[in-house]
């Protein structure tokens, strides 16, 4: 499972052409094949080239149903085939460059999606990548695949509008495409899901705060606050599990699901002074055993500006009793 600082270009990369120095990712143009594998690996679509970039790829398939395509198909650059009457055309470096983001924005803005390779002998291996991706595809997503070619179930007239960010249009398709889950997990689809340690999690909100995805989300109601967390939303990158300071998050593969699921509940502690919802019950016990607090303190269960207040007090009430 890649990790944050993600590894996922430089483990697709055939020729070792990508390395990560200090979290910047480099190429080595002498080595590059110009596959265009690392593309489709990105979870961000932080890489692109020629051909095989998220903001023209959008504008394409944004146009072309609007146009009266009813069909996409991925072909390489030197593929010299015209676009039929309702199939349109897209050509790339090569087929290999479409990940399951690129394919399932297209399901659902298509009836039909295909791959075709002028030369299957081609040294950049792009129909055993497709066929990787499309088994991946219907272990989770029930469609019809024949060769290299993927239906959708008949019943869906109209099309998304996609902005150009990738994991945002990948849930939005993913989203349209809910109703055709099996309900197995997503290998190989960037689907993710964590796991979460009740003993260890102490609530600190350090995985919502660093999440670039926001796939994290806190919610509070009758004195309990919950912890939720988004499948489609996670990038797997892996931050979340690298930033708890409990170590008490792992990754782990998802099936397509879009709900919000409640990972950790935990009580509200409301300020002894004032009445103000201020911290919960497991962040107050970590800072007990991280400060070696013994016993139960009061000042422990106020709010900030109250235990300011307290503080002010009872250092007042030391000087003036001596």
């Amino acid at each position: 499972m890649a990790r944050y600082g993600c590894t996922r270009c430089v483990d697709a990369c055939p020729s070792g052409a990508i390395s990560i120095n200090n979290k910047v990712v480099m190429i080595d143009a002498g080595k590059c094949i110009e596959c265009g594998s690392c593309v489709a690996a990105c979870p961000t679509g932080s890489l692109a080239m020629a051909g095989a970039d998220d903001n023209e790829y959008v504008v394409a398939i944004n146009e072309a149903p609007r146009a009266g395509f009813r069909r996409l198909r991925f072909t390489c650059i030197y593929d010299n085939s015209q676009d039929s009457d309702d199939e349109y055309t897209y050509k790339l470096p090569c087929i290999a460059s479409v990940g399951p983001e690129w394919l399932t924005m297209a399901l659902a803005s298509f009836d039909e999606v295909s791959f075709t390779c002028p030369n299957e002998s081609c040294k950049l291996n792009g129909v055993a990548k497709v066929k990787e991706l499309l088994s991946n595809l219907t272990k989770a997503i029930k469609v019809e695949v024949s060769g290299l070619t993927v239906k959708r179930p008949k019943g869906y007239s109209d099309y998304l509008t996609y902005v150009g960010i990738r994991r945002s249009d990948y849930s939005s398709a993913l989203r349209r495409l809910k109703a055709l889950s099996m309900g197995e997990l997503a290998y190989g689809l960037k689907i993710f899901d964590i796991n979460i340690s009740e003993d260890k999690c102490s609530f600190c909100g350090v995985c919502f705060a660093k999440c670039p995805g926001k796939a994290f989300d806190v919610d509070s109601a009758q004195g309990t606050t919950v912890l939720k967390f988004n499948a489609i939303k996670c990038l797997g990158c892996g931050l979340c599990v690298d930033s708890c300071p409990e170590k008490a998050i792992k990754l782990t593969v998802s099936s397509l699901n879009d709900e919000w699921i409640v990972k950790v509940k935990d009580e509200v502690v409301k300020c002894k002074i004032c009445g103000k919802p201020f911290d919960t019950r497991r962040h107050i016990q970590m800072v007990k055993a991280r400060m070696s607090i013994k016993g139960d303190p009061e000042w422990l269960y106020l709010c900030p500006d109250c235990r300011r207040y307290y503080t002010a007090k009872e250092m007042l009430k030391r000087n003036l009793s001596i």
